[in-house]
């Protein structure tokens, strides 16, 4: 398995929890959890959790349009 810093469009440089408004949402929406981890750790830790989530949805998506992501049925469809 890729880590998230590897998976396409998935960086932790890229990471979506750069600005603090967006950090508080995570820490509000994790609740007391997130309060114990630092900002780096939460944004890790989202990063990772986004990483897995994509992962599973590719997976799930071949399985249902015979071996290709929703991604790749579209990106053909613009090619034809």
């Amino acid at each position: 398995m890729l880590h998230p810093s590897n998976a396409k469009g998935h960086s932790i440089t890229n990471n979506p929890l750069e600005h603090t408004d967006n950090l508080e949402k995570a820490r509000e929406i994790l609740g007391e959890l997130a309060n114990e981890l630092s900002d780096e750790e939460l944004k890790t830790t989202v990063t990772e959790i986004q990483f897995l989530t994509d992962s599973w949805l590719d997976e799930f998506e071949k399985i249902i349009f015979e071996g290709k992501t929703l991604n790749e049925l579209l990106i053909e469809e613009v090619s034809l």
